[in-house]
Order: C-alpha cells, then structure tokens, then sequence
C-alpha cells in the first residue's frame, strides 16, 4: 500500500506577496538586492522559511523596512508604504 500524499517531506520555503511597491524599485533580502520591483502585488515569490528582513529602495523615497516569518507552505502578504521623501 503506498504511503499517503500528505506523509511528504513538508515544503522548505513559503510564498509572499508585496503589496505597495512600486515598479522598479530594488527590493533586498537580509541585506542583499533580491530583484527589482515589477507588478509585485500580482505576483507570489518563493522565500525560505523563517524569519527575514525586506527593504524597499524606491527612487526619491527613503528606504521602507518591512519583516515577515515565512511559515513552509503558507502564504504570507507584506504591505509596503507609504514611502517617506528624502528630505533636501
């Protein structure tokens, strides 16, 4: 009788999704560029599970910090914004 579906190795990574930032803008990930921003709040990115640190670089604007815990093989949504004027 073969093992039940559920019985698999449980996933290593969750999905996120950033809402709020703006097209090409650089976001990080613990420190390093991760991508650069396109039609972010349409799309579910893979990110290991556990706890992480996302910024937000968008042209003009001083960066915006955001942190999540990735839970394996849940959904996480991440809301960025407003982004604060550099000042000067």
């Amino acid at each position: 009788m073969p093992a039940p579906r559920e019985e698999a190795e449980p996933a290593s990574y969750g999905l996120v999704q950033l809402r709020g930032v703006p097209d090409g803008a650089a976001v990080d990930l613990d420190g390093r560029f991760w991508l650069t921003a396109e039609r972010l709040d349409e799309r579910w990115l893979a990110v290991p599970y556990g706890k992480h640190t996302l910024v937000v670089h968008a042209r003009g604007s001083q960066p915006v910090e955001q942190r999540v815990e990735v839970k394996s093989g849940k959904t996480s949504v991440v809301r960025f914004g407003p982004f604060p004027h550099h000042a000067g």
